[in-house]
């Protein structure tokens, strides 16, 4: 990679990690929001691709912030294991992937 191309990574990546800062904190039990200026809602599926980026950054305020989602979803974690589809609300049931993206990155973040 070239030095101009170099250059263009980097801002490329201060700017996802401006982005992830901004939503850090949202209008629902100040949970993350998940989509820039958009919408406010702490989306679980949103958050947990987020969260690779998150991961990857490695910046403490935003690790607190996504240990803070996992321990929120864990809490409205259904009897039947059922993870629902906003993180703040246990009766939100409306997407089947939820629980398997939770699953996934609670098992990543465990050996990470």
């Amino acid at each position: 990679m070239d030095k101009k191309q170099q250059a263009l990574v980097g801002k490329a990546k201060e700017a996802a990690l401006q982005v992830l800062l901004h939503n850090n904190h949202g209008a629902y039990r100040n949970l993350p929001r998940t989509a820039g200026w958009a919408y406010p809602e702490p989306y679980t599926r949103d958050l947990m691709i987020c969260s690779l980026g998150i991961l990857t950054t490695q910046n403490k305020r935003l690790l607190k912030s996504l240990r803070r989602v996992l321990e929120t979803l864990a809490n409205n974690q259904s009897m039947l294991g059922h993870i629902p589809s906003l993180v703040h609300d246990p009766q939100d049931k409306g997407s089947s992937d939820t629980t398997l993206c939770f699953l996934w990155l609670s098992e990543f973040t465990e050996r990470s």
